[in-house]
């Protein structure tokens, strides 16, 4: 049975063989097989038939096998020449994909980027980024297509393309192609910096530099190439900022323009400065004026001393009711005394420099009583200036002393003129104060 098994599959090979490889049509060769049913009896006599049956084929049985073994092979290797030409076919007929937008080579300035190409239509084309696939897109009946992709950062990157048939496999392949994506370049127009005055008799102290810039950006202010202070440019293209310089002498003030990330894009030209100490301020001229008696003051008649501030070493002249009764010296410290004896009656007192009608001062009016006559205290008190003390109407030197809170000695020893009698002082009269 096994013989006969043998022999049908070389019989079937070579048929296969030479259909194969010759044009006309095989001969037919019919091979009679026992039937199956035969050999269903016994197992022992099935085996032992063909044995006495087949002894006079044993001869012939090595020259079957012999030519059976290499056209088997032959025939195998048809096959497999037959299905590398298919193949071949098959890949012939697949266009290969290819990019027409960037083209090789290209340097982009913008990291989102839209690839354009050919493809077999129908199938689906792969796009590979340093050979990791990104996305497919389809080739429509035209042969092209076109995929919107993304590029992480600036470099050097190389696309690949693949055709892909229905099932997702690779049948075609394009060359790769190299892109650059570089930083696009911005030109930024150099800010610029201009001094006060254009920059003529620059004094030091605060300093406000004005300039322009590109709006939306911040400048950067340096003084002898040290950073002090940043200023936005407004949407004009404007910018001020004010700097303080306390030291006279030369300086180098620049200004740079920062990105988003405080990298400086631009710079100005340096602007040299010169600032120079301030020159003094003279005083002003101190107005004179009476601070004592107080307006509308009751005074008992006999000596009254009238005091005010006014210009150091300047002369003096005082008015009562309009008309000069005296002239007095202004002291170092701005003060000036003037010490007489008003008659009985209303006054209006005024000082002014000696000679200048326009700087009077203002009208004090005073009402001069006798001791006898009812007058108010309150009207006219004293002043404690720390130091000294102006006496007032009712002032008495015992009050004083209780009032400021020293010894009644004390006082008196400091306020010789006095201390032969402790009763004899004055509204206006100026007391020392001991401390």
């Amino acid at each position: 049975m096994k013989r006969y098994s043998w022999l049908l599959i070389s019989m079937s090979l070579l048929i296969v063989f030479v259909v194969g490889c010759a044009p006309i049509p095989p001969p037919r060769l019919e091979v009679i097989v026992p039937p199956p049913t035969e050999a269903v009896g016994e197992e022992e006599e099935v085996v032992a038939e063909p044995e006495e049956a087949v002894e006079p084929e044993e001869v012939a049985e090595p020259e079957a096998e012999e030519v059976a073994e290499p056209e088997a092979e032959e025939a195998v290797e048809a096959e497999e020449a037959v299905t590398e030409a298919e193949e071949e076919v098959t890949e012939a007929e697949i266009a290969v994909p290819e990019l027409t937008s960037p083209s090789a080579d290209t340097e982009l300035s913008e990291s989102e980027l839209t690839l354009t190409g050919t493809g077999e239509p129908g199938t689906e084309v792969q796009v590979l980024v340093d050979g990791q696939p990104v996305d497919v897109a389809e080739v429509d009946s035209e042969g092209s297509w076109s995929l919107e992709i993304s590029l992480p950062e600036p470099g050097e990157y190389e696309l690949s393309l693949q055709a892909l048939d229905t099932g997702g496999a690779v049948v075609a392949e394009g060359e790769p192609v190299s892109i650059s994506l570089v930083v696009p370049v911005v030109e930024i127009v150099p800010p610029t910096l201009s001094l006060p005055d254009g920059g003529v008799g620059l004094e030091t102290g605060p300093l406000t530099l004005t300039g322009t810039g590109e709006p939306g950006t911040e400048v950067q202010v340096l003084v002898d190439g040290q950073p002090v202070d940043v200023a936005e440019v407004d949407s004009e293209g404007s910018w001020s900022l004010e700097i303080n310089l306390a030291e006279p002498g030369e300086y180098e003030l620049n200004v740079q323009t920062l990105d988003a990330s405080g990298a400086v894009v631009a710079e100005a030209e340096p602007v040299s400065a010169s600032l120079a100490a301030p020159a003094p301020v003279a005083a002003a001229a101190i107005t004179p004026e009476i601070i004592f008696p107080a307006d509308e003051a009751d005074i008992i008649v006999g000596e009254l001393t009238l005091i005010g501030p006014g210009e150091p070493d300047a002369e003096v002249e005082v008015l009562d009711n309009s008309v000069v009764v005296g002239t007095a010296e202004v002291g170092t410290e701005g003060e000036w005394t003037f010490t007489f004896e008003p008659a009985e009656g209303e006054h209006q007192f005024a000082v002014r420099p000696v000679g200048d009608e326009a700087a009077t001062s203002d009208v004090v009016t005073a009402m001069v009583v006798s001791a006898s006559e009812s007058y108010d205290c309150d009207s006219n008190p004293g002043i404690d200036r720390g130091d000294t003390y102006i006496v007032g109407t009712c002032d008495t030197l015992v009050g004083i002393s209780e009032q400021l809170g020293v010894d009644f000695e004390a006082l008196l020893e400091a306020n010789p003129q006095v201390s032969g009698d402790i009763d004899l002082i004055y509204p206006g009269e100026i007391l020392t104060i001991p401390q």
